[in-house]
């Protein structure tokens, strides 16, 4: 935003000299200093986009003669891949030139609001909604000489603790140049928990043998609405691929009532396939 906001000062000193902003001040026309004023001034008026509303900033209005010079400031040249779900074609998205359009629509929303907020950038997708979808859709985008590439896939299974294929692929694309932005945030509302095993010294809940102290507690408790439904994921720092018997570790759900806890679902059998693994 900082650097946004010199660049625009930098556009209005060098459209409007001290000459001309003091005939303006004069009485001559000064209208569109005075909208590069209100633009630097103002938070939300306009806005009609949540890409320029997280921004705080309002380009809807119509600037060409000046961003012209500057086409930094609206993404001319400059070419973007999204990788998501699925897109489709709409009067809100210029031409898109896709691997093909996936399934879903977190893709057109991603579309729109970068579309908003660098209107002269050149639009790529890829969908990906498996693992190797997300390399796949990466070794593209790459290929056709993209230089921004924002993700938000939905990959679970994907190990924490070292880097797996598809953080591979980013680092990757990285090395050779592409901006990558990957969602940090899509589950806000997800609890994340992690720290060294401690066994709980207490009477654990369902007379588990070496349950987890959560710190002060075998539980780790959380709210799900009525009606919602919850994902639970266990992983420890042993290599990925490479967990041996001794290293299974069981995972229980309860609907707890302050008291005592009714069981829901567990994952107690042998870790099997890639992990260390537990869902």
């Amino acid at each position: 935003m900082r650097k946004f906001l010199e660049t625009l000062g930098s556009v209005k000193k060098r459209f409007f000299p001290a000459s001309q902003t003091s005939a303006a001040q004069a009485g001559r026309p000064r209208s569109r200093l005075q909208r590069f004023e209100q633009l630097e001034q103002r938070t939300l008026l306009s806005i009609t986009s949540e890409g320029l509303a997280a921004l705080n900033i309002d380009l809807a209005d119509s600037f060409d003669d000046v961003f012209g010079r500057f086409p930094e400031i609206r993404g001319s040249e400059i070419r973007v891949g999204v990788i998501a779900d699925g897109y489709a074609a709409n009067d809100e998205l210029p031409t898109v030139t896709a691997s093909s359009s996936g399934s879903g629509t977190q893709g057109t929303a991603m579309l729109e609001i970068i579309h908003d907020i660098a209107p002269q950038a050149d639009l790529w997708f890829a969908p990906a909604n498996s693992e190797a979808d997300f390399e796949s859709a990466v070794d593209y985008l790459s290929g056709q000489g993209v230089d921004v590439i924002v993700a938000a896939p939905w990959l679970r299974g994907q190990p924490w603790f070292e880097d797996g294929p598809a953080a591979t692929a980013a680092s990757a694309a990285a090395a050779d140049g592409i901006v990558f932005v990957s969602a940090a945030g899509d589950d806000g509302e997800a609890i994340h928990y992690q720290g060294a095993y401690s066994p709980f010294a207490g009477s654990s809940t369902g007379n588990k043998q070496g349950a987890h102290n959560f710190g002060g507690s075998d539980l780790l408790v959380f709210d799900i609405p009525a009606g919602g439904a919850v994902n639970v994921d266990l992983q420890w720092s042993t290599a990925w691929g490479q967990s041996i018997d001794s290293d299974d570790l069981d995972l229980y759900l309860y609907k707890w009532n302050g008291s005592w806890g009714t069981p829901v679902a567990s994952s107690d059998g042998q870790q099997a396939g890639p992990g260390p693994l537990d869902d």
